[in-house]
């Protein structure tokens, strides 16, 4: 099993909606996530902090399986993507706080290199990784 970090932009995406009233959400897919792996959905500005801890349930799921799910948190109308789909269950949500714990100031004082742009997998930031379980005491 690994722990990723993955970026939502909530400029697109009403991710917390998403998460918050559903116990599935999908989730596209940008790195080699299994079944078991476990998600943390980092929101990007205006937030700027990890929100969400979710498990993978299911992966492959191609963009017309997810449509129903995701249809109505989507904020801006394109085109729909060629990604493959995870479908993730809610583990735990973090809550908003600016200055909290998992904010990006905070991670970035423990270990995150740069800005998460991209899938991060925390086995490859040990610091990260390791401050991050700290926060979270929840098993998945």
């Amino acid at each position: 099993m690994k722990h990723w970090i993955y970026p939502a932009n909530p400029k697109y995406y009403d991710v917390i909606s998403a998460f918050t009233q559903n116990n599935k959400t999908p989730w596209p897919m940008s790195s080699k996530v299994e079944i078991g792996d476990m998600i943390y959905i980092y929101s990007g500005n205006p937030l700027k902090q990890i929100l969400f801890k979710c498990k993978v349930l299911e992966i492959g799921l191609s963009s017309e399986q997810v449509i129903s799910y995701v249809e109505e948190y989507i904020k801006v109308q394109g085109k729909s993507p060629k990604k493959s789909f995870m479908m993730l269950k809610t583990i735990e949500s973090f809550g908003v706080d600016n200055a909290g714990p998992l904010c990006f100031s905070a991670l970035k004082l423990n270990g995150l290199k740069g800005s998460i742009m991209g899938p991060q997998c925390l086995e490859n930031n040990i610091e990260l990784f390791d401050y991050i379980k700290s926060i979270d005491k929840q098993e998945g």
